[in-house]
């Protein structure tokens, strides 16, 4: 692999789910207004911490957790078809990670967050989170 991708290990060899999760980690980097959290993520691209050493941080645990319901209730509004279009479209994607491994992780989420295969079906905000809203990461 000419990009050495710490998270491999995590991912016990497999090369698609380590460039998935660096993937993930690079869009919170650029994303996250919180500098602990850009921090923590950028440790973790860097090799310094590993996934789990970071969700043990009680700030990224509360920061994942509120993503997950968010994305969970993005998910939840959609109809069986768009959810069945939305698995298709991530499953093809997954099994693609390694054909773009020299695309920039920008270009990869601008094509993720087209909902243009949803024929309108107004899933507009797929894995495009805005990260500079902290109110949402608040205690209820």
């Amino acid at each position: 692999m000419t990009d050495p991708n710490p998270l491999l290990g995590f991912a016990r060899g497999d090369e698609n789910a380590a460039r998935h999760l660096q993937d993930r980690f690079r869009i919170i980097q650029e994303r996250s207004r919180d500098p602990h959290i850009r921090a923590l993520a950028s440790k973790v691209l860097n090799g310094e911490a590993g996934p789990r050493d970071v969700l043990r941080d009680p700030a990224f645990g509360k920061f994942v957790a509120a993503s997950v319901q968010r994305g969970m209730q993005q998910i939840k509004s959609l109809s069986d078809e768009d959810r069945r279009k939305l698995a298709e479209q991530g499953e093809l994607e997954y099994q693609n990670i390694g054909l773009a491994k020299d695309a920039e992780p920008a270009q990869e989420e601008r094509r993720v967050a087209d909902p243009s295969w949803l024929d309108g079906g107004g899933f507009s905000e797929i894995d495009d989170g805005d990260f500079s809203d902290e109110t949402w990461l608040e205690d209820g």
